[in-house]
């Protein structure tokens, strides 16, 4: 089980915490407040534009980050895989989606996202150690490949400061047809970002369930 803080994820974060976007975290702590504050001024941003349109069309929960999963890191963002039918059809078309992640690419290089993301590691670092240590003896992956009878390449816990507790659950398919499976989570108290164990049991399940109906 891989945990992680996602440049991907935090690039799209604050694009989305410049538009406004409803489905982010409503707590109130001090990274939150230092990536409005870094990014503040790019509000009016193409790429901040471009999400909004793309958002009133259908392209939103799940389906942002997932597409995020299929570059490469910032501010290359560099498409790997080809996009899957969930990213296709959620109201925009590959042309549309090419053309966000070139604007995607812009903002991180006009807004020096590397410098903000840089300046942020040690936060990052101390996240995944404490949630790393939270959930040490949570043998999920182990329970559930042994339920279905499946077993995945990879399995990614992304921890995304700014997004909601809910959090979502993309799987990328891989050329081999394989699939990284991913729990994107948002932290349930704000005091300590602390991350829900029981809600990852959960969208671990969910992915679960999804991926061997597709196996059928």
């Amino acid at each position: 089980m891989n945990i992680m803080i996602d440049p991907r994820i935090e690039l799209l974060s604050s694009v989305q915490l410049n538009s406004g976007y409803s489905r982010l975290t409503k707590l109130d702590f001090s990274y939150k407040r230092n990536m409005g504050k870094y990014f503040d001024k790019f509000k009016n941003h193409e790429a901040v534009r471009m999400f909004s349109r793309l958002r009133r069309n259908g392209f939103a929960y799940d389906v942002p980050p997932a597409l995020m999963l299929h570059l490469t890191n910032p501010p290359e963002l560099k498409k790997v895989f080809p996009y899957m039918d969930t990213i296709r059809y959620s109201g925009a078309n590959d042309n549309e989606m090419d053309l966000f992640v070139l604007e995607l690419q812009k903002y991180a290089l006009e807004t020096d996202f590397q410098k903000f993301y840089n300046n942020n590691m040690g936060f990052y670092n101390r996240l995944v150690k404490k949630v790393s240590d939270d959930i040490k003896d949570f043998d999920v992956v182990n329970d559930l490949e042994e339920y279905f009878g499946i077993k995945k390449n990879s399995y990614n816990i992304i921890l995304a400061p700014l997004f909601h507790a809910g959090g979502y659950g993309p799987q990328i398919k891989k050329d081999d047809g394989t699939f990284d499976v991913y729990a994107i989570i948002g932290p349930v108290i704000p005091s300590s970002l602390k991350f829900s164990k029981s809600f990852l049991r959960k969208i671990l399940g969910k992915i679960f369930i999804r991926l061997n109906l597709r196996d059928l």
